[in-house]
């Protein structure tokens, strides 16, 4: 298992090398700054062809763990996560296990998954997203 930590500017400058990507990366950003309202501590890993040097990747693909705020624990346990651009930034995570996972923890729990050791998913290489707060 191969995690490469980086900080977003990182992530545009590696990732960002053409107009599509580019605009996943604002979403991405616009994303996580949306999730950050609701919730007090976040861990984010990237995976999947965004990380990778296809051109046109459909999406970003997230796994997340973090402990939701106290104001929105309510709807986040009822609805899940408030999202702003699902279409094109698809995120994982946890459901009803709100506590911080540090990145070794998410991707040994996503490796062990049943439903992706089925469908032939495994995480061997993922960026830890750090400076998110």
């Amino acid at each position: 298992m191969n995690i490469e930590k980086l900080d977003i500017i990182q992530v545009s400058q590696t990732y960002g090398f053409n107009d599509w990507r580019r605009e996943l990366i604002q979403k991405l950003e616009q994303e996580l700054a949306y999730i950050r309202q609701q919730v007090d501590e976040l861990v984010v890993l990237i995976f999947g062809s965004f990380i990778t040097d296809v051109p046109f990747p459909h999406d970003v693909d997230l796994f997340i763990s973090f402990k939701p705020s106290k104001d929105y624990v309510a709807d986040i346990l009822r609805y899940g996560l408030d999202r702003l651009h699902p279409d094109v930034i698809d995120i994982q995570y946890r459901k009803l296990e709100y506590d911080l996972f540090s990145a070794e923890e998410l991707v040994v729990y996503f490796n062990n998954n049943p439903l992706n050791f089925r469908e032939g998913i495994c995480l061997d290489r993922v960026i830890e997203l750090v400076d998110v707060y």
